[in-house]
């Protein structure tokens, strides 16, 4: 059932997350169909209403297969504007055989009551996957279209839109992440901490852009109660990493200078202080400031070497930077 949708929507190979709810109920019908049209030991009946349904929700797979996007689309315009019933979340997984379609039915779907249906039909379980280029050396990530439904109804279904974030495999996609910090700027601070410690692991990831949304979420859970779960992303925000440069000389008698590498680029991290620092500085006190110095102790240590001069004594560079600190007192 998976290989046929994909055969309809070739530009989706490899994209199982696609099309995994609508071969999944495709088998269901089929499953159905067989159980009751075929003869077996067992007497089977159904009301004439359920035969109806089964039939129409047949007819709307197979006309879909065969009909153009701009069809499908017209009958998903229609679907937009009903309530979730199981009948209409049905006929609409069954009109969205094509990306396409896909996107344009999440980017329009406002009413939040589609959230339960759609979880318990399986839409949120999957999430595209990396694909990777080994001879180009590229790595390419999609667009979760589901994504975007959960952002837009963060402020109405902030408990549902945090559970299903919360329940998503580890995942270095960075149109999910953006999705997942977009929805938390929508919701109560105490549902958005719920999301603390997965936006932290999230920190790690190659493919980051957006700092900018971190440094206010921060904001937010310091200014609003939350000061441990403020002070975990910050540090993970800003955190320092070892160089991962080492010496060229393997027995040490040539040293190469270390440098701090933060997560982030430079320009970001600078605009991180520069934008957020005050409000965290009000809302955290010495907390913040604690915090800012042992990143600095850590950054000093990454790009400390050993005084050529004194065996034993570390060079901090103290002699660069103590103007600096007496002119500030």
């Amino acid at each position: 059932a998976l290989d046929m949708f994909q055969i309809l929507a070739p530009e989706a190979a490899g994209r199982p997350d696609l099309f995994d709810v609508h071969a999944e109920q495709w088998r269901d019908l089929r499953g159905w169909f067989h159980e009751h049209a075929h003869y077996t030991l067992k007497e089977q009946s159904c009301e004439a209403s359920e035969l109806e349904a089964k039939v129409s929700l047949l007819e709307t797979h197979l006309l879909t297969m065969v009909s153009t996007f701009y069809e499908g689309v017209a009958e998903l315009d229609k679907i937009l504007t009903t309530e979730p019933t199981e009948e209409n979340v049905s006929r609409a997984i069954a009109r969205m055989s094509r990306v396409e379609q896909q996107r344009y039915f999440y980017e329009r779907l406002q009413n939040p009551a589609w959230i339960e249906p759609l979880k318990q039909k399986g839409v949120f379980d999957a999430i595209p996957q990396p694909q990777e280029n080994i001879d180009k050396g590229t790595v390419s990530f999609f667009p979760w279209p589901p994504a975007q439904y959960l952002t837009r109804i963060a402020g109405e279904c902030p408990a549902e839109v945090a559970q299903i974030f919360a329940g998503l495999p580890a995942t270095e996609n960075p149109f999910i992440v953006k999705a997942m910090l977009d929805a938390t700027q929508l919701m109560p601070t105490k549902i958005a901490v719920t999301l603390a410690p997965k936006i932290v692991k999230l920190l790690d990831i190659a493919y980051w852009f957006t700092p900018d949304l971190v440094g206010k979420l921060t904001v937010r859970f310091a200014s609003g109660g939350e000061p441990k779960a403020a002070l975990h992303l910050l540090r993970a925000l800003l955190q320092v990493k070892p160089d991962p440069r080492t010496s060229l000389d393997p027995a040490g008698a040539t040293r190469r200078r270390h440098e701090a590498r933060p997560l982030i680029r430079g320009f970001d991290y600078a605009k991180t202080l520069g934008t957020y620092g005050p409000d965290l500085a009000s809302a955290l006190g010495l907390q913040y400031l604690s915090t800012l110095c042992l990143l600095l102790r850590i950054s000093i240590q990454e790009e400390i070497t050993v005084d050529k001069g004194v065996p034993g004594k570390t060079e901090d560079y103290s002699s660069i930077w103590k103007a600096d600190r007496k002119s500030v007192v």
